[in-house]
């Protein structure tokens, strides 16, 4: 995994992180937790941007099992990198912690239309994740992934 921190590093991981947290404005840290093992994955970048219709996780799930193969390793190898963002966001003012949430409280203007294609296809991806997530509680999501803590 060591080489691979020369391209997931911390500043695509707080990109992708920040966009999530600005979408929502307020996410619980475990699920932002779940972001980088899915947006850092190169082949999930690509199945969540071609999803016409992005009606559930269950659906997710079942149609594209590629995407979960060694999901709890990526989670796990993730982990710091995306504990490193949160730190990153936190020290620049950009999220506020309290207790088991994280709330944006950072400058609207989070313009990335002048960043990489890579970028650009982060944020479509976290878009499409977003949406995956945003009907279900954590504890379903780390469930249903089959995460192992």
């Amino acid at each position: 995994m060591r080489a691979n921190y020369l391209y997931n590093n911390e500043a695509v991981s707080t990109v992708a992180i920040g966009h999530f947290i600005r979408t929502h404005k307020m996410v619980d840290i475990a699920t932002i937790l779940m972001i980088l093992p899915f947006v850092l994955h190169e082949p999930s970048v690509k199945r969540l941007n071609s999803i016409a219709n992005k009606r559930s996780l269950e659906e997710f799930i079942v149609m594209y099992p590629d995407c979960l193969v060694n999901l709890n390793s990526r989670f796990l190898d993730f982990l710091p990198l995306a504990i490193n963002a949160i730190t990153i966001l936190s020290e620049g003012k950009t999220i506020q912690i309290n207790r088991d949430k994280v709330f944006f409280i950072g400058d609207e203007e989070y313009n990335l239309e002048k960043s990489g294609k890579r970028i650009q296809k982060n944020v479509k991806a976290n878009m499409a994740l977003s949406s995956l997530f945003e009907l279900e509680k954590t504890s379903n999501i780390f469930l249903k992934l089959k995460i192992q803590l």
